[in-house]
């Protein structure tokens, strides 16, 4: 009983929700297979959208979306990020690698602050690292 008393509490973990957005259905599902652990107490939990067009209802308690470009369909990307401007949520665009482009930025529109990352749905670093760079630029946006 003493060992127990003495010991450190174990950390809680805080799961944070990011919505992925955007492109088509199999992508959002395959990015999304992949939970990012920033650490033993942040995991974060990757949650598709039913439809390319996420409902404002989708983004409630959102700590951020990962918006994922079609390259057949780009103006629906435009069309999510519109949802998640007009929702408070921040919002990071990822768009498939060999598709990303310069042009790709000035097409839709993109807010300077709003991260453009290149992915493959099936690779889980790529996953990370558009997550990782939706929270930096989550925090330098909350940061006064």
């Amino acid at each position: 009983m003493t060992a127990a008393l003495l010991s450190p509490p174990a950390p809680r973990v805080r799961t944070a929700r990011i919505v992925v957005t955007g492109g088509r259905a199999a992508d959002r599902a395959a990015f999304a297979a992949h939970g990012v652990a920033l650490n033993r107490a942040v995991v974060v939990e990757l949650v598709p959208t039913a439809a390319a067009t996420p409902h404002p209802a989708a983004l409630a308690d959102a700590l951020g979306a990962i918006v994922l470009l079609d390259v057949d369909d780009p103006q629906s990307a435009r069309a999510a990020l519109d949802v998640c401007e007009d929702t408070g949520v921040s919002a990071a665009l990822a768009v498939p690698y060999g598709e990303l482009s310069s042009g790709i930025a000035d097409a839709l529109g993109l807010e300077d602050t709003t991260p453009l990352l290149g992915y493959d749905a099936a690779d889980a670093s790529a996953s990370c690292a558009v997550v990782r760079a939706l929270l930096r630029s989550h925090i330098v946006a909350a940061t006064p």
